[in-house]
This record gives C-alpha cells, sequence and structure tokens, in this order.
C-alpha cells in the first residue's frame, strides 16, 4: 500500500479519514482489484490566477468578522490593526508572514492562500485556483478548509483529463436555488439521476461561518452507482480527473454589499483557503492493489502495481504473450484476466487480431477455438496462428508432440521433380504438377512428355 501521510488542521483529522475508509470500504465490498485512496493534492503543483499582494506589492484588506485578529494558530500578523471596526492588515508577497500564495493551500500548514480583495476592483471576484495532479487519477471527494473569509458564494469545482487543456464542470455552488438557475441553468437544480450528472449545491455557501468553514464534496455518494462503483463505466469516466480548478465567480457578502464600491466595504470580501484535501486514487481498471511503482524517467508519477497479467502504468494492456483475448477493465462479475496465447512453447510473442476471433480460428490454451491471439516470429521452424504448423519444407512426424522443440523435420526431398515439400505424417515427397509416382516423382503426368523434362504436349 502507498504510504501517503495528510496534513490537516487538528480540528479537520477525523473528516479526512472518515472520508477516506468510506470510500475505502466501498472498494473492499466487491473482488475488483484497486488501490486505497490518499490526499493526491498534497506536493503537486498548485496555480492561483489572482493572489493578494501579488503584482501590487502591499495589499489592505480587512475581515469580514470584524472587531480584533483572533487566530488559534497562533499566526504573527505582525500588528495587525482595527480600522472603523474592522480587523485589517496588509498582503505582503516579500514578507514571509504576510504572504499568502497559493502553495499554502495544500502544504498541510496553517498558513493560507488568499486572493485579492475586491477592493482592487470587481475582476478580483473571478479567480481561478488550479491543482495539477500530474498524472491521472480517480477523484472520490474534495475537502476545502477555509481561512479567514467565509466559504465562496457562487463557484465551480471543474476537472481536466487531458492535463489541462480543456476544463468541464463537476459540480456548482451558489446560496440559493434561485442563483444556481440564474447562473447554471435550470438543469443544475434537477433532481439527482445520472453518474455523470452535474448538479448544484447550495449548502456550501451559506455566509455563516465567517471564517473557518468547510466544504466536504463528494462525487461519488448519492449518485445512482454509487454504493457500485466498480461497475459503472460512467461514474468511473466521471471520477476521472488530470487537473482540479475551483473557479471562483463571486465571493460571499453582507446586504448585497458586492454592488457598493466603497472600499470601506469591498475590503472585507475575498477568497481565502487553508487546506485542501483530494482524495484519489490511481486510475488502474481494477488490475491492481497499489500504486507504488515509479519510472526513473517521470518520479513524480505513481504507476500501479499490475496483476491479471496486465501491464502500462494504469494497467491499460494486457502484457506481452498475454493477448489471446482482447483486454478489458475488471468488474465485480469478472476480472477479465489476460490470458496466454497459445504458441505451443515456440514463441513468446503475440498479437490481437479482431477478424481471427471472429473467425474462430484461434486455439487458446485450453484446446478451444476462442480469442483472437496471433503467435508472432515462431521458432524451431513453426507456422501459422498458434505455431501449430510446419513451414514448407518441414514436416510434422507421426506422434510428435506438438510442444517439442524438434517438431518439424526437414523433408529430404530435393529433386527437381519434387516441389521440396513434404506429407505431414509421412514425410512422402511432394510432386511437382508436371510429374506423379511420389514420392520419387520418376513418371510425367497425364499431358505431359519427355522425362525427365516432362514437358506439356
Amino acid at each position: 500500500m502507498t504510504s501517503v501521510s495528510i496534513n490537516v488542521r487538528p480540528m479537520n483529522w477525523l473528516i479526512v479519514i472518515s472520508l477516506t475508509l468510506l470510500f475505502t470500504l466501498q472498494l473492499t465490498q466487491s473482488e475488483v482489484l484497486n488501490p486505497p485512496y490518499f490526499n493526491i493534492a498534497e506536493g503537486r503543483k498548485i496555480h492561483a490566477t489572482e493572489t493578494c499582494g501579488e503584482k501590487v506589492g502591499k495589499e489592505f484588506f480587512c475581515k469580514i468578522i470584524g472587531s480584533m485578529w483572533t487566530d488559534n494558530n497562533n499566526i504573527d500578523h505582525n500588528q495587525g490593526q482595527v480600522v472603523q471596526g474592522q480587523a485589517c492588515d496588509y498582503c505582503d508577497p516579500n514578507d514571509p508572514k504576510k504572504a499568502h500564495p497559493a502553495e499554502f493551500a495544500i502544504d498541510g500548514s496553517p498558513k493560507w492562500w488568499q486572493s485579492p480583495p475586491l477592493s482592487r476592483g470587481p475582476e478580483a471576484a473571478r479567480v481561478n485556483l488550479t491543482i495539477d495532479l500530474g498524472q491521472e487519477f480517480h477523484v472520490a471527494y474534495v475537502y476545502i478548509s477555509m481561512a479567514n473569509s467565509p466559504r465562496p458564494g457562487v463557484w465551480v469545482l471543474e476537472r481536466s483529463t487531458d492535463s489541462g487543456k480543456s476544463f468541464k464542470p463537476w459540480m456548482y455552488f451558489a446560496d440559493s436555488r434561485e442563483e444556481c438557475i440564474k447562473q447554471f441553468g435550470e438543469e443544475s437544480v434537477r433532481p439527482l439521476k445520472l453518474d455523470d450528472q452535474v448538479i448544484c449545491e447550495t449548502k456550501y455557501s451559506k455566509l455563516i461561518p465567517l471564517e473557518n468553514g468547510e466544504m466536504v464534496v463528494s462525487l461519488i455518494e448519492k449518485r445512482p452507482s454509487g454504493d457500485n462503483f466498480t461497475s459503472s463505466e460512467v461514474l468511473q469516466e466521471f471520477t476521472k480527473a488530470t487537473n482540479v480548478r475551483l473557479r471562483f465567480i463571486r465571493p460571499q457578502t453582507t446586504f448585497g454589499h458586492l454592488l457598493n464600491v466603497d472600499q470601506t466595504v469591498t475590503r472585507r470580501y475575498f477568497y481565502s483557503i487553508r487546506d485542501i484535501n483530494i482524495g484519489g486514487r490511481c486510475v488502474c481498471n481494477g488490475h491492481a492493489e497499489t500504486c507504488d511503482v515509479t519510472d526513473q524517467n517521470h518520479p513524480d508519477k505513481l504507476n500501479c502495481a499490475c496483476q491479471h497479467n496486465t501491464a502500462g502504468a494504469q494497467c491499460e494492456k494486457c502484457k506481452t504473450g498475454y493477448v489471446q483475448k482482447r483486454w478489458r477493465a475488471a468488474t465485480p462479475d469478472n476480472p477479465f484476466e489476460c490470458e496466454k496465447c497459445n504458441c505451443n512453447g515456440h514463441s513468446h510473442e503475440c498479437e490481437f487480431d479482431e477478424e481471427v476471433e471472429k473467425q474462430g480460428t484461434s486455439m487458446d490454451i485450453y484446446g478451444k477455438y476462442s480469442g483472437g491471439g496471433v503467435c508472432m516470429h515462431c521458432k524451431h521452424h513453426t507456422t501459422g496462428h498458434n505455431c501449430h504448423e510446419c513451414k514448407f519444407g518441414f514436416y510434422r512426424a507421426e506422434g510428435r508432440p506438438l510442444n517439442a522443440t524438434d517438431v518439424c523435420t526437414k523433408c529430404n526431398c530435393t529433386k527437381t521433380s519434387q516441389t521440396g515439400g513434404c506429407d505431414s505424417g509421412t514425410g512422402t515427397c511432394q510432386c511437382r504438377d508436371n510429374f506423379i509416382n511420389a514420392p520419387a516423382c520418376d513418371v510425367c503426368a497425364y499431358g505431359y512428355y519427355n522425362f525427365p523434362k516432362c514437358l506439356r504436349k
């Protein structure tokens, strides 16, 4: 099992551990092999389109909660100040104690990422926070812990499956059903009936708590196949991601203040995230229990420890010599273990041929004509889909085992009147078309004359 530490604040570790155990338990209830879930955000690359203080130097902001600074994590705010009843401070990317870069959202420390306040301008409401996972994972849940701001008012959890080239929504968030419809359309509030349906959630966009709010976003729970994940290709595809993006549209505000251009108000509205924990696992297609194989060429990626005679970073193909049946992802009803080709010991290489499978001309290791394995580079003078025939000029003597290294004996047929080939089993030489009387082939066939030339009349 891959050993990955999950760093969270003390007040949240029970939530994260419970989620991990919940989804791991769902996996063990089926016979499909799958690696465990872990925090796939840890140690990954993260980028914010905007960060408080960056591009502008020091940037003034105030907390929406007002009053004096309160902080259970003992962070030195370097003389935060109270201005007009508001607890205020500066973001300063050049001061380690006042910098709030995106990396703080996933490093497991009590520090946090913070966006610019809306006092910078209305465009500060739209900010993206993107985590590059470095490879494809199945994502079960996203846990987000806020810092010194409320949870966002309107935002979208998005995913990419092409390494960040494009993104599509996973889930919408807004503070009311009406806002869901306004921002994301009527379909976003329809009952959840499809495994890949994108819905709008309202419970995580409330103003309270004003700080340290939490969001636990499950991408599997309550979906039609949530209790039978490995049987639903749709849900498996829906949870795949190479990148996860939090696309913020509007911060949570009080009394419609977002329309107020007074900086004493807008400087209180921003996003801040202390922790992002993404529960995911490697995509192994049901053919691996662990994902701890590293590649020297890509040390930052985790590859599946493939079983069932499969191979590849995601066990996405059959290993060499095991393609009698086409590769398939495992299901609870069938592990679809890759089957060894039947080459009778004369080759270790084969390829799958769909036409051969349709024609039923390839014999499997159980003696049935099932599958499409075609042996390559047959040795010991053999040929055929299963290396089961002797090449021209060789024959298999009666009683000779098909898997014997000397299964094929060279024909002793060197006369010009002979083809060079011979009958299987007996080795009797075969005559050319203008000769008869095998194996000697010393008589002209009907219609030919003048032995030994045997010319056509």
